[in-house]
């Protein structure tokens, strides 16, 4: 029955020689099953984006196979090859929006890596990985490669193996591939112990990676000074661009191992100006119990209005950089009077805000709703943008009441009477 399906199914019968043919001839039969998805979703030599989960379906079906007891470790290796070659063969020619050849890569070279570890001492594997991680496709894919050739540190227990690998590294690193050297860190640790690995990092500081590690180091041995040389020598290294704060961060955990309340405060200062929100509101709430409640108020003070005036330069938008900093932290602070100057400044946001001002300033949160939907209506020239329009009065309404809300839905009614969709959608307004 199943060979009668076979004979006029081609997907069926790649997958039936996968599963029952014979194993000299599998990686050519995962191959082929992978081809037949391959062409049957590929028009005009292009994959669509909507077609691509269906393409790549055979890949999935070769690894799934890799994770059974059926294959031996060098066979596993090789249908993850064959998965990769195929993957990385239409990189050019498919809308890969969704990720997919992303994903597929990530679980073969998870499965290479996972079947190695299970049998370090097949050394035959080595070259299979290494000869296709060193295929000229990666060229334009370094990272890649690397995580490849990462899945090869088990097998250098292999002296033999371990000089191919390094030596292929280090040409690597003359090359300014300075990630090669996480690799042979990892070799080291692993084969030589954890003091060489340790010595191998003091003397490549200038790779974050390991200035990191040297960091951990010390301050799980309790060496703050030597953790503190090696940030600030961090800072200098990287003081004109983005990684400063890393190094500034480990610093602040340094001070706070040792109680230095001054290091603490000076730095938290610091991070709450530097305008990022994923840091910056978390460090305000740290610096908080560093001062005592009458010192709070003013240091707060100071903050926020440094905040307020922040200047413009080549890498901050001023104010716009720290507006949603600026908006938690009046919001935790209970700072009702500053939100609502900001909502004065910014109608806009005062849907989102107006929760926070009640009910102390429902009088004032009218005066700025009733203008600002006026002007959005001037505005406003579809259905979609009436429909925005609408949703502000509902927001005014629940905040001011549907009484206040009544009459401006009447006077927009009265001036755009000639706009049949506006008039639609004000009339389901407050329903």
């Amino acid at each position: 029955i199943l060979l009668e399906y076979a004979k006029n199914d081609r997907e069926i019968k790649a997958d039936l020689r996968l599963r029952l043919g014979n194993l000299k001839d599998v990686a050519e039969s995962a191959r082929k099953l992978i081809r037949v998805d391959l062409r049957k979703y590929t028009k005009s030599g292009f994959i669509d984006y909507h077609d691509m989960r269906h393409a790549v379906e055979g890949m999935y079906k070769v690894l799934n196979m890799v994770c059974g007891g059926a294959y031996d470790a060098v066979m596993r290796i090789r249908l993850c090859v064959v998965v990769l070659e195929e993957i990385t063969g239409i990189l050019g020619s498919c809308d890969d929006s969704n990720g997919e050849v992303c994903d597929i890569i990530y679980s073969a070279t998870n499965r290479i890596s996972k079947t190695i570890e299970e049998n370090s001492e097949r050394v035959e594997i080595f070259d299979i990985v290494f000869n296709h991680a060193c295929a000229g496709f990666y060229d334009n894919w370094i990272d890649w490669r690397l995580d490849l050739l990462t899945t090869l540190v088990p097998l250098c227990g292999n002296a033999d193996l371990r000089k191919k690998l390094t030596a292929y590294l280090s040409c690597g690193l003359e090359c300014g591939d300075g990630d090669a050297e996480n690799i042979l860190y990892a070799i080291i640790k692993r084969f030589d112990g954890e003091c060489a690995g340790e010595t191998y990092v003091n003397s490549h500081l200038y790779n974050r990676s390991f200035r990191k590690t040297a960091i951990e180091t010390a301050m799980s041995r309790e060496q703050y000074e030597l953790a503190l040389s090696l940030c600030t020598d961090g800072e200098k290294a990287d003081k004109n661009n983005g990684n400063l704060i890393i190094w500034k961060e480990y610093r602040y955990k340094i001070y706070e191992k040792q109680g230095m309340r001054e290091g603490m405060r000076e730095l938290g200062r610091e991070f709450v100006l530097i305008g990022k929100y994923d840091i910056g509101f978390d460090y305000f709430k740290k610096l908080k119990p560093l001062y005592s409640a009458e010192e709070w108020d003013t240091v707060r003070d100071s903050l926020i209005s440094a905040i307020e005036n922040a200047p413009k330069g080549p890498y901050s938008y001023g104010f716009y950089s720290h507006r949603d900093m600026y908006i938690k932290i009046l919001i935790h602070e209970k700072l009702k009077e500053n939100l609502l100057i900001y909502c004065q400044k910014n109608p806009r946001d005062l849907e989102d805000l107006y929760r926070n001002l009640l009910p102390d300033y429902k009088n004032e949160i009218s005066q700025i709703f009733e203008p600002y939907i006026f002007s959005q209506a001037e505005q406003a020239s579809d259905r979609s943008s009436y429909q925005k329009v609408c949703i502000t009065i509902q927001h005014s309404a629940k905040a001011c009441g549907i009484e206040f809300a009544k009459p401006i839905i009447q006077t927009l009614y009265e001036k755009y009477r000639k706009k049949p969709a506006f008039l639609d959608e004000l009339s389901q307004a407050l329903k």
